[in-house]
């Protein structure tokens, strides 16, 4: 036998499903959207459905990302503390957010702006990651009969 590990038919179709699946998470931690728990729960609906399509550790390395990325921002009561705890910028009356003045505006369209690029960032390179992970491992028709697979 000249290999026991399993093969998976490495496609376009899988690269393209990563890529929705990056794009999707993208849109949920952009400035529109970070604060929106609908557009981000209809969103990892989205992202679950395509998941079936992927193999098996893509499937649980993009599972570990959502949980460690999004979970905390739908299911964290305090997720948003670095805003709203900050008396600097202003202070929570009746469950809303109210700005202290014109420059805690700012400040607070800064801090936002630096968590989202934060939380691009890591999708961002895992996203890279990932897709260099899975050229590395392609083999060649030279190699092993097969082309476009991905060894596991």
């Amino acid at each position: 036998m000249k290999n026991s590990k399993k093969i998976v038919v490495l496609n376009e179709t899988i690269r393209n499903t990563m890529e929705e699946i990056l794009s999707l998470m993208l849109d949920c931690v952009s400035l529109d959207n970070i604060e929106n728990e609908e557009v981000i729960v209809e969103n990892l609906d989205l992202i679950y459905e395509m998941m079936e399509d992927l193999p098996r550790p893509l499937s649980l390395i993009t599972d570990s990302l959502i949980e460690r990325i999004f979970f905390p921002i739908i299911d964290d009561e305090d997720y948003f503390d670095f805003i709203h705890k900050n008396e600097e910028l202003g202070k929570m009356v009746d469950g809303v957010f109210v700005v202290k003045d014109e420059a805690a505006i700012w400040k607070l369209g800064q801090l936002f702006y630096e968590r989202c690029e934060l939380l691009e960032r890591v999708i961002t390179d895992f996203g890279s990651g990932i897709i260099a992970m899975m050229e590395a491992v392609t083999v060649t028709k030279e190699e092993d009969g097969l082309s476009n697979c991905w060894k596991l």
